[in-house]
């Protein structure tokens, strides 16, 4: 039998209505932070929804929920607009590395160089360095 109030919850249960929404308040809380704080939670989220088996008798539990919230996320294509902007976001953010990295270890021109000189490069080699095996022998 739905008690549908957490007076009549609290009564059951022997505690007050103010503690019985205090932890459905926690819980909440809880399943916030874990699933809705970046979008590759969200992702994870919708995918485990639209796997979620639907059991029961809709009189007993919310499986027609269930039902109508795994057939929403499929006809919106919630899942494939959640991934598209995990996957922009994470992209717009190695850019971002990639910019700071290259600002840290690209070299500066000098100040005091002119504009038509090119930059400084490293020597070539006179000769060509080979490692030399164990199983070869030179006198």
């Amino acid at each position: 039998m739905p008690l549908r109030s957490f007076r009549r919850a609290g009564m059951a249960l022997d505690v007050s209505p103010s503690a019985i929404s205090r932890r459905i308040r926690d819980l909440e809380d809880r399943i916030f932070e874990h699933f809705f704080l970046d979008l590759e939670t969200k992702a994870e989220f919708l995918e485990q929804t639209l796997k979620w088996p639907c059991f029961g008798s809709a009189e007993f539990t919310f499986c027609d929920v269930e039902i109508v919230a795994q057939s929403r996320i499929t006809t919106a294509n919630l899942l494939a607009i959640i991934k598209a902007q995990r996957d922009s976001d994470v992209t717009r953010r190695e850019r971002e590395l990639l910019e700071r990295l290259k600002a840290k270890y690209e070299p500066m021109p000098r100040p005091d160089a002119r504009p038509d000189q090119a930059p400084p490069t490293a020597p070539e080699p006179s000769t060509v360095l080979r490692q030399g095996s164990r199983f070869e022998f030179s006198e």
